[in-house]
């Protein structure tokens, strides 16, 4: 791989969405639904 597709997929897996994406993974379901409820608050604010 080159240097730049390397740091792509570090990013990927280490970065933000690969943060979230662990964390929405050990979530329980009821955490996952606030945070989806929490989201779709947000596109109704947004929406205005």
């Amino acid at each position: 791989m080159t240097s730049p597709v390397q740091g792509y997929t570090r990013e990927i897996s280490e970065g933000p969405y690969g943060r979230l994406t662990r964390v929405l993974a050990e979530a329980t379901p009821a955490e996952r639904k606030t945070v989806l409820d929490g989201l779709e608050t947000l596109r109704t604010l947004l929406a205005r």
